[in-house]
């Protein structure tokens, strides 16, 4: 068995002192830190963008119906109707241009939730116009921004 003799031990030749590991704790502490704020900003960044991609391929699909449909298209104009109503739907949809509208602001409002749409013509023009905000994370949680995306097609 081997004895140790503490009282010729060197102090400061073995070990860190409190004040170091204090430090290098605080340390790698501001670097978590910021790692963990650019993670969160980058999965806002991702999911405002999701936002404008669907948003985008919504108001394509508007104006698809509007322009195949033209002489129904007129009929599909207003503001979305959908707000809380229930989105159930019947499986067979109809030619009908109130359906085919109603099945479009149910597909917005679940997939862009508070997201209110447009639908115009004017001068044989079509546009839509759908209208969010989107929460920037800021600490009161009243940091939001408005997102707007608008197309337009010729009938």
């Amino acid at each position: 068995m081997t004895s140790y003799n503490f009282k010729k031990m060197n102090r400061k030749s073995n070990g860190y002192t409190l004040i170091e590991v204090l430090v290098a704790t605080a340390l790698i502490g501001f670097a978590l830190l910021g790692t963990g704020f650019l993670i969160a900003f980058g999965i806002q960044s991702v999911e405002g963008s999701n936002r404008v991609t669907v948003a985008t391929g919504l108001v394509q699909q508007g104006l698809d119906t509007m322009k195949g449909n033209r002489i129904e298209a007129y009929r599909m104009m207003g503001p979305n109707t959908t707000r809380t109503v229930s989105c159930a739907v019947p499986d067979v949809l109809t030619n009908n241009p109130f359906q085919q509208r109603r099945v479009w602001d149910c597909n917005m409002h679940q997939q862009i939730p508070g997201a209110v749409s447009t639908w115009a013509i004017v001068d044989g023009v079509a546009q839509i116009t759908i209208d969010w905000s989107q929460n920037r994370g800021g600490e009161s949680g009243n940091d939001e921004e408005r997102r707007r995306i608008t197309m337009e097609i010729q009938l």
